[in-house]
Order: structure tokens, then C-alpha cells, then sequence
């Protein structure tokens, strides 16, 4: 039985080339939205590319100490610019805003 990823977002890093970009597909063949990240210039066109809509795909180099970071405030932005009532933006809780943050910090 195959799982359904419906109104799920899936980050992947390495998602231009190998094992990325098979997981990107395997997401994306179930439902879910990808935001692709990775150093290769093609992700954001590799993205496009996949099956269904709303796909996105970031160069960044995240061995950087501020990338991760500056993903996580690019993928928000991006999501909340292209919201759908399929795809509606994220209503966070609390808890789940405080994780995302600290997350987030861990990385500036």
C-alpha cells in the first residue's frame, strides 16, 4: 500500500542529482510538495519538473552556517506567496512555532 503525502511539504537536500532527486519523485508521486535544495544550479528547474504543482527548488550551499535558516524564511515566503485552498499556509501552534525557532537559531 502506498502512503499519501496530500497537503505535506517534503524538504530535500540534494535534490538535483542520485538519491535527492529520487526522493524529491517518490514524494512528489505520492502528493506531497517538495522544496528542493541543493548547490546544483537546476534544482529550482528540476523541481518544475516533477509531478504536481507547487514545487521549489532553493541553491544553497548549506554547509553554511546561516543557509539552513535562510531556507526555512525562503520556503515560508514561497509558500505563503503561492497558498491555494488545496494548500493552504501553515496555521502553527505555539509549540510548533518555539521548535521552528529554535531550529532556526541553532543555525545563525
Amino acid at each position: 500500500m502506498s502512503q499519501s503525502f496530500d497537503s505535506k511539504i517534503a524538504v530535500v537536500t540534494g535534490a538535483a542529482s542520485g538519491i535527492g532527486l529520487t526522493v524529491a519523485r517518490h514524494f512528489a508521486d505520492r502528493g506531497a510538495r517538495i522544496v528542493g535544495v541543493d548547490v546544483n544550479e537546476r534544482v529550482g528547474e528540476l523541481m518544475a519538473e516533477l509531478p504536481g504543482a507547487g514545487h521549489h527548488g532553493f541553491v544553497k550551499d548549506l554547509t553554511r552556517p546561516d543557509a539552513a535558516s535562510e531556507t526555512i524564511a525562503e520556503t515560508g515566503s514561497a509558500r505563503r506567496a503561492r497558498s491555494t485552498p488545496e494548500y493552504p499556509a501553515p496555521r502553527r501552534s505555539a509549540p510548533v512555532r518555539a521548535a521552528l525557532a529554535t531550529a532556526s537559531a541553532r543555525f545563525v
